[in-house]
């Protein structure tokens, strides 16, 4: 691990622990096992660390979406499975962070606060990558959608209905949140999907949801 990552690392471990507002660069400098001198030379204040660790954790999240993709898609899951295993591996990414954090509701307002254009620019690339989820579907599995519905649409309608699930709670719950997010997927996926002529609803679902 080089030097910005430990960083990064023992940063995201401080705020967890202290919040934005008790935190300072001497604790996290402590964290890291350098001194204050050299934890400036990489970040100038704490504010430029937090959004640090913010864009650190949205990348991670990123990444854990696309690999939950590649080993569901490897198992041969349907659609269902692979978006939830998507969804579940990065929104799980940030909440299991935050779950054991008693700082949770400062943090997302200085998350707000302070990096709204890291999340925006992360949250385009997440309608990208489900997308692309959804489009694979209807290429490789010949799936077709509702009349009226396209791949980015119902892109938009799981990633924000999923976001609605994490930001339910004050305190993130994570089972809880896992089980919804499971019921959710199955509801929105069965309902996108249009039957064919001579496929029976039943069929569909399993089409949609692959072996679980």
């Amino acid at each position: 691990m080089d030097t910005r990552d430990r960083i990064l690392k023992a940063a995201a471990t401080v705020f967890s622990r202290y919040g934005f507002r008790q935190t300072n660069m001497e604790i996290i400098a402590q964290e890291a096992g350098l001194s204050r001198q050299a934890l400036y030379r990489y970040f100038p204040n704490k504010e430029s660390l937090f959004t640090g660790v913010v864009e650190d954790l949205h990348r991670a999240a990123l990444e854990a979406g696309e690999a939950a993709v590649v080993t569901a898609t490897r198992e041969g899951r349907g659609l269902a499975d692979v978006l939830y295993a998507q969804l579940d591996a990065r929104f799980g990414h940030f909440m299991d962070r935050l779950e054991h954090s008693p700082h949770t509701e400062e943090l997302t307002e200085e998350n707000t606060a302070l990096a709204a254009d890291t999340a925006a620019r992360y949250a385009e690339l997440l309608r990208e990558a489900v997308t692309r989820v959804i489009r694979a579907a209807i290429t490789v599995d010949g799936l077709s959608l509702r009349p009226g519905l396209t791949p980015e649409r119902l892109a938009h309608l799981v990633i924000h209905a999923s976001r609605g699930l994490k930001n339910a709670r004050p305190t993130p719950d994570l089972d809880r949140f896992r089980a919804d997010l499971r019921q959710l997927v199955d509801l929105l996926v069965d309902g996108a999907l249009a039957a064919q002529p001579d496929e029976p609803a039943r069929t569909r679902r399993r089409a949609s949801a692959g072996h679980r």
